[in-house]
């Protein structure tokens, strides 16, 4: 399988901790950020290595994005501006939980934040994601993983995301998470990692 292939050296090298004692639904979360710097689109993919009931390794992958949409750019809900996770790997901050609780909905599960995460803010208001490396925060901004729309695909990010992570087609979270309960009834504690890389990792 080659993408597991590729996606194990590109763990070597960098140092990162790839999850594989040999039994099943031992969740490697991956995101794969594009090269592309325009806010709007899903243009970015998540992805899950791990092995099955019968230990054969099993390879998911869904459109995502890693990125704020172009509301929050414009909009950010923060005066000092919006969140922009940064590439790396983020070892046990995500548990089951809820996203989008407020006062009038209980919200959904979802894979809730809850570590701590590294990122920038992007503060000039426009539509380019902006990366500078050289102001980053670190700690937990509910930058949670979750769906756009609960019964049908969304062309754009919009308001989807101000930081999170967030699936495209919600029959594609509906799997992801089905994987998370799967690892939960194997025994394995309530907190996931993540892994945030770049498509150029992988050329």
């Amino acid at each position: 399988m080659e993408i597991l292939k590729k996606t194990r050296k590109i763990f070597d090298q960098k140092g990162y901790r790839f999850f594989d004692n040999g039994k099943p639904f031992n969740l490697n979360i991956i995101g794969v950020r594009s090269d592309e710097r325009v806010a709007g689109k899903f243009d970015d993919s998540i992805m899950v290595l791990y092995r099955d009931q019968i230990r054969d390794w099993r390879v998911f992958v869904a459109p995502l994005t890693t990125d704020p949409g172009s509301f929050y750019l414009r909009k950010p809900l923060n005066p000092n501006g919006t969140l922009i996770m940064l590439e790396g790997q983020y070892t046990g901050v995500y548990k089951k939980g809820i996203h989008g609780r407020t006062w009038t909905s209980g919200g959904y599960p979802a894979l809730e934040q809850c570590g701590d995460i590294s990122y920038v803010r992007d503060a000039n208001r426009d539509d380019i994601i902006d990366i500078d490396k050289d102001n980053v925060i670190t700690g937990n901004f509910k930058t949670n993983i979750h769906r756009a729309y609960k019964n049908k695909v969304a062309e754009f990010i919009w308001k989807w995301s101000a930081g999170c992570q967030v699936l495209q087609d919600p029959k594609d979270f509906d799997e992801l998470m089905k994987l998370v309960d799967n690892s939960l009834l194997f025994g394995y504690p309530n907190k996931f990692s993540y892994t945030l890389l770049n498509q150029k990792d992988f050329e």
